[in-house]
């Protein structure tokens, strides 16, 4: 059962809507642990899948044992597995060795892609940050494309600046990049990797931030009653 996020929701596919037309961009979901940012984000997935949207979606770890750009590779690899070969190779064009580098799967997949030149550490960065960019952007050539990381709050910071550095080029594309993060579990340290992506980005665009607060009364009862079956006293 899905009530109480309607207004939610439809914001988010208004957002679908203007990258189906061109317009895309990034929104933020925020709320504290189980508000039901995750519930709202696959009620809006699998409307956006309905639409015709190709949805590439990723979740940060809690903990060490996360690789590096953990939801990017999650949303990459999950991608690469869904798609037949002759699509893929399309749609990761000339920066199929690059990504490959990022999702191993991508090589599993096809097997002649070649290996990257090797560059100094900060320009291999910048050219994977491009290159997942245009891999994106590709997807989206024949409709809009969702890219959804859940649980940012735990995003190493290249995962964080992949992010930011996707949404400079969003406006043009037909992309939505939405991300979701457990907003007291940050509280106000400026200094966390993910708030200070924020900043920056709200310096070099403004994105809408979706604040999911508790049920209300009728929500709640309507959960109860269709929990249980029958009307409740």
């Amino acid at each position: 059962l899905f009530v109480g996020r309607e207004r939610e929701l439809a914001e988010l596919l208004a957002r679908l809507r203007a990258a189906a037309g061109g317009h895309g961009g990034i929104a933020m979901i925020v709320g504290e642990a189980g508000i039901g940012k995750t519930r709202l984000a696959q009620e809006f997935i699998g409307a956006a899948r309905g639409q015709g949207a190709v949805v590439l979606e990723g979740r940060a770890l809690a903990g060490e044992g996360q690789a590096p750009y953990g939801p990017w590779l999650e949303a990459i690899e999950r991608h690469a597995f869904d798609r037949d070969p002759s699509t893929l190779r399309r749609e990761l064009g000339l920066d199929a060795p690059y990504i490959a580098q990022l999702a191993p799967v991508v090589r599993a997949r096809l097997t002649d892609v070649p290996r990257p030149e090797g560059l100094g550490s900060n320009d291999e960065r910048l050219r994977l940050y491009a290159a997942v960019t245009r891999f994106c952007s590709a997807v989206a050539l024949n409709g809009p494309t969702l890219v959804f990381l859940d649980d940012l709050q735990w995003a190493d910071r290249d995962s964080l600046g992949l992010m930011r550095y996707m949404a400079r080029t969003l406006i043009a594309s037909h992309v939505l990049l939405v991300g979701a993060y457990r907003d007291p579990e940050i509280g106000l340290d400026a200094s966390h990797p993910l708030m200070t992506a924020l900043a920056s980005r709200r310096h070099e665009l403004a994105y809408p931030t979706i604040h999911l607060d508790a049920l209300g009364p009728d929500d709640i009862r309507a959960h109860l009653c269709h929990d249980s079956g029958r009307p409740l006293p």
